[in-house]
């Protein structure tokens, strides 16, 4: 029995919100760098909405989208949620080990990781420029090879984000 989270809808916004019935429930970071003997790594960094979400401005510059927890959702019943916390973290790693284990060395890695993207993005939508005092509607409408979002105005014009500027 008990609650699942398959009945909800899960998405990602652009560029690393990972968002359960529009509300933003996680946030993905991920860094790459070279070390001293110029081989590639990366650092990646998650955060998980459990037990609370935390209360975001709606307005000022450091508005962003609400924020909901994954017991919001489903029945976490009463404990205080650190232990499921905890195992849904191991998961999380093992599975990403996994991921990157299974793309060493495939040249099409890359390519690979934009179509899955864009299998949970929510291509159309209206969204609002954070930024732009003058909020700006944009509506994604691709990812570029290189990650960056593809937007169209509402006067047409396409243009290229490469930083989380979207409501």
């Amino acid at each position: 029995g008990g609650d699942t989270l398959e009945k909800h809808k899960l998405t990602i916004k652009w560029p690393n919100d990972v968002l359960l019935n529009e509300h933003k429930v996680a946030g993905i970071l991920i860094e790459s760098d070279q070390d001293y003997e110029n081989h590639y790594y990366f650092l990646v960094g998650i955060g998980i909405n459990y037990k609370f979400a935390p209360e975001i401005d709606s307005v000022g510059v450091h508005r962003g989208r609400t924020a909901t927890c994954i017991c919001d959702c489903i029945d976490c019943g009463n404990t205080d949620g650190i232990e499921e916390a905890k195992e849904l973290g191991i998961h999380i790693a093992h599975d990403i080990k996994d991921w990157v284990s299974a793309q060493k060395g495939w040249d099409g890695a890359a390519e690979a990781i934009v179509q899955n993207w864009e299998r949970w993005a929510e291509f159309g939508q209206t969204l609002v420029l954070r930024d732009d005092p003058a909020d700006t509607l944009v509506i994604p409408i691709g990812i570029e090879k290189d990650g960056r979002l593809r937007v169209k105005g509402v006067d047409g014009k396409e243009r290229l984000l490469c930083f989380d500027y979207l409501l």
